[in-house]
């Protein structure tokens, strides 16, 4: 079963930390994201920094557009997605109820409050969407 890893900016670059200087990492990665165009390329920037010999490619589009695309990969036996970057823990709360969600057990969550990412480190919050009824 293809597992997708939800990740979030800051954990996107944390790879450069994890990963043993004398492991090397290289390949394709594709990222499906809702996150504006300049924010992906930064994110894939600096992955690609730490490195440099991996491909990334990304689908950018809506939310619902996204899963929508990613559903239809899915139901139809695979996806080319690796990495998921969107802004809707409930959409992501029900991939990992699917078991489509691959946990980051070594993630440093130190930093972060309670709520700000899932308990079992499948996913990670990446800003907060506040609302105001005046």
């Amino acid at each position: 079963m293809h597992r997708l890893l939800p990740i979030s900016l800051g954990l996107m670059a944390s790879f450069a930390v994890l990963a043993s200087p004398a492991h090397a990492v290289d390949g394709t990665l594709t990222l499906y994201t809702s996150q504006p165009n300049t924010d992906a390329q930064q994110s894939i920037d600096a992955f690609m920094q730490a490195y440099p010999d991996v491909k990334v490619t990304f689908v950018r589009d809506g939310t619902t557009k996204i899963m929508a695309k990613l559903e239809a990969e899915l139901a139809a036996g695979s996806t080319p997605a690796d990495v998921l970057l969107i802004a809707d823990s409930v959409t992501m709360e029900g991939l990992k109820a699917r078991d489509l969600l691959m946990a980051h057990p070594d993630a440093d969550v130190s930093a972060y409050a309670a709520g700000t990412h899932d308990a079992d480190k499948t996913w990670f919050g990446t800003k907060l969407i506040t609302t105001g009824i005046m």
